[in-house]
């Protein structure tokens, strides 16, 4: 069983800072972290290679730092990990370059990756990729496992759980709360670093792709910040009158 892993590297946000008044934001701490949604599902990919026996192989998209993450997945415990050469941030770009570095490992049983990024709350990687590839997708879920030629997950839905499946190959997304990361051993972080050939670099050529397939297709227009949120007034007195209070501002907001 091979399992592929599609992770993104994103700025760590406590070394950000936001001026509401400057309209701006300030990177006072320049460091790179693994994005936690796809680390749970590098975790989820590890835990079903406990089981199985199943070959992990990680995948990441961007620049020369994007290295430094699939180093990072290899000491924790993947078999193989991949970096393909993406100048810039395009979202479509990085869809392109993964589908294609995807097909390039066909076959594979199961694709993972988290179900949104940390940066921008954006949650297109894994749908579109599996749109490209005509996968199945499970999105957002709680637990997987793989049987008999089809993968079996748990959702959480309103009021509850539910069961779901698809047949293999296909995509699964995972939140971040679900999966607690496990750390590498020491060996194996040493043994990742001192080897500059333990993570493969692609490029789009490898993909056989050309740069006319690979146009930036999105750009920043402008940044602005939402309003200071404002401080609502306290309830005080008895439960009877502070629901009486708290059914007066609802009627007043309605304007009843």
């Amino acid at each position: 069983m091979r399992i592929l892993v599609v992770i993104n590297q994103v700025l760590d946000p406590a070394g950000i800072a936001v001026s509401r008044r400057a309209q701006r934001l300030f990177i006072n701490r320049e460091e790179y972290v693994i994005n936690p949604a796809d680390l749970s599902a590098l975790e989820a990919a590890l835990q079903l290679k406990d089981e199985s026996g199943a070959q992990v192989v990680v995948l990441s998209a961007g620049p020369e730092r994007v290295t430094d993450a699939v180093g990072q997945a290899l000491s924790i415990g993947a078999d193989r990990g991949i970096r393909v050469d993406l100048p810039g941030e395009d979202p479509a770009g990085r869809v392109t370059i993964t589908a294609a570095a995807a097909q390039k490992l066909v076959p594979f049983d199961l694709l993972l990756t988290g179900d949104r990024v940390w940066d921008s709350d954006g949650a297109q990687i894994g749908p579109r990729v599996a749109e490209a590839l005509d996968l199945p997708q499970l999105i957002s879920v709680d637990a997987v496992s793989c049987t008999d030629g089809k993968v079996d997950a748990i959702q959480a839905v309103r009021g509850g759980f539910r069961q779901i499946e698809a047949p293999l190959p296909a995509l699964v997304t995972l939140p971040p709360h679900v999966n607690r990361p496990r750390y590498g051993t020491a060996a194996r972080i040493m043994q990742v670093y001192r080897d500059p050939e333990a993570v493969e670099r692609w490029t789009a050529d490898d993909l056989g792709l050309t740069a006319e397939e690979l146009p930036p297709r999105t750009a920043a227009a402008a940044r602005t910040f939402p309003e200071p949120r404002e401080l609502g007034a306290p309830m005080r007195g008895a439960p009877d009158e502070m629901a009486e209070q708290l059914a007066a501002v609802l009627r007043a907001r309605a304007g009843g």
